[in-house]
């Protein structure tokens, strides 16, 4: 019995490392998507981005990256859609 248990607590002892560095694998991370409209393309896409930080912050995720953008022109405005990468902070 005593065997058994000492195994026990080998293998404890073995995969406490790997469990304590588990959580530290990678970030986590989600998308975004923000939506903005303008009388330019640049103000659109900043309306957009801004937008999407918005959301982001507001759900504790930070450090953005953007991933893809879709603009479209309608006679005077400029609509864009931004999607943002962000990591959990």
């Amino acid at each position: 019995m005593n065997k058994i248990f000492a195994g026990v607590l080998l293998a404890g002892a073995a995969l406490a490392p790997m469990l304590a560095s588990a959580d530290t694998i990678g970030p986590v991370v989600d998308t975004f998507e923000g939506k903005g409209y303008g009388p330019t393309l640049d103000a659109a896409h900043q309306s957009a981005q801004r937008d999407a930080h918005h959301k982001a912050a507001a759900a504790g995720f930070g450090r953005c990256v953007e991933q893809f953008v879709n603009a479209q022109h309608d006679g005077s405005l400029y609509y864009v859609i931004s999607v943002q990468e962000c990591v959990a902070l």
